[in-house]
């Protein structure tokens, strides 16, 4: 079905399941009602929470929608009615709308959805988020990827609104879901992203500073040369392994490493950590230290909220640096291709430094200033003493 790309949203997929769904009926001229009478199987109940975005098909209950559609069209000759939104429609045509529409399958078109339907529509684009200061949180003191983001897309020369997603699973799954249409610059240049159908963007020149937090009592224990661990004290602790994709990263990189040691956390909840880190943290002894390697903002929210701990910087040997991006879908294309365009435009000009460096002192910026977590120029410190021009 060879369609324009800037036809129908509906037929393009742009529109979540509740709303394709509620269209085709409309479209057979039957009210929702009707319709659950003529599927198999079909209720108002389900009916009316497939249409409102409660629930999805599945896929076998897609293709019964799907036959049910076509069969109201063609008995009432809407497939071959003159003008008629169902025109020409096969079954494999309504099975692939409706499929894109639950997630269940991507159809080989369209892509740029957001693209075309709000950046060359004149819609707002949603931008979501985690609080993860001094990148993205709701102060404005401590939003530095936020406001980087809200420049890249002023270029698009659309409206912006923000959405805090609340948690990092919340975040990729929001973006999956079409319920926010880009992920601020916040995360890590991870492959991992683009086999759960995300693309990254280029990098924003920033690395988050990953950090080891230790018990309190144990840190002198420990040697270290301004705040950074030295690798024979590294090898005392024993290395607090959470899942996810980043961490998976580090643990391979800790893996070439072969006196680093690991506890096992899979018992523990990731998102419940406040309140099981103390209590480990407790019961630690000196033969058997155990450390969280996790982002410097990350590690400071904890220390805030009373995890009895000690910040140290990771061991030269065993650096961790990941890039910031933005993410966007990866049929996204050609909204891809514009941030990075701006994303270069400000690099090279130096507009981008000069956003950071009129709105955060150096002080605030911390952690951001060590070297090694700056991907373009020397040093971000650079950024406060002088203009930079060329940072590519």
């Amino acid at each position: 079905m060879a369609r324009p790309p800037n036809k129908n949203p509906v037929l393009l997929g742009y529109e979540p399941f509740g709303k394709t769904l509620k269209w085709f009926i409309d479209q057979i001229e039957l009210s929702q009602s009707q319709f659950a009478r003529e599927l198999p199987g079909g209720t108002q109940t389900l009916i009316n929470s497939w249409c409102q975005g409660h629930r999805y098909p599945t896929k076998s209950k897609l293709g019964d929608i799907a036959e049910t559609l076509l069969k109201i069209a063609n008995e009432k000759n809407l497939l071959i009615k003159k003008g008629s939104s169902l025109e020409g429609f096969t079954l494999v045509d309504i099975v692939n709308v409706l499929q894109f529409a639950a997630n269940l399958e991507p159809l080989p078109y369209p892509k740029d959805i957001i693209w075309y339907s709000k950046v060359k529509g004149d819609k707002n684009i949603i931008l979501g988020y985690v609080d993860c200061p001094p990148f993205a949180s709701e102060s404005q003191d401590a939003r530095i990827s936020l406001e980087i983001a809200f420049h890249i897309l002023h270029w698009l020369d659309v409206d912006i609104k923000i959405s805090n997603c609340g948690s990092w699973d919340k975040l990729t799954q929001n973006l999956l879901a079409r319920e926010i249409d880009v992920i601020a610059p916040i995360l890590f240049s991870n492959p991992k992203y683009m086999t759960e159908g995300i693309a990254l963007s280029e990098s924003i020149g920033l690395m988050m500073c990953h950090v080891v937090l230790v018990p309190n009592r144990l840190q002198d224990v420990l040697e270290h040369e301004n705040g950074k661990l030295k690798l024979a004290s590294f090898e005392k602790l024993e290395v607090i392994r959470l899942p996810g994709g980043t961490h998976e990263l580090l643990y391979r990189q800790f893996d070439s490493k072969p006196r680093i040691k690991f506890m096992d956390a899979s018992n523990y909840d990731p998102n419940k950590i406040t309140e099981w880190l103390p209590e480990l943290f407790i019961s630690a002894n000196p033969n058997r230290i155990p450390c969280l390697i996790t982002a410097s903002g990350t590690a400071d929210d904890l220390i805030r909220k009373g995890v009895p701990c000690k910040k140290f910087y990771l061991p030269s040997e065993i650096d961790f640096p990941l890039a910031l991006t933005f993410g966007v879908s990866t049929r996204e294309e050609k909204l891809l291709e514009a941030i990075n365009l701006a994303l270069k435009y400000m690099k090279r000009s130096g507009a981008l430094a000069s956003i950071i460096k009129a709105k955060y002192s150096e002080e605030f910026m911390g952690d951001l200033l060590i070297e090694r977590q700056v991907e373009f120029a020397k040093t971000l410190k650079k950024w406060f003493d002088k203009d930079c021009k060329v940072l590519c």
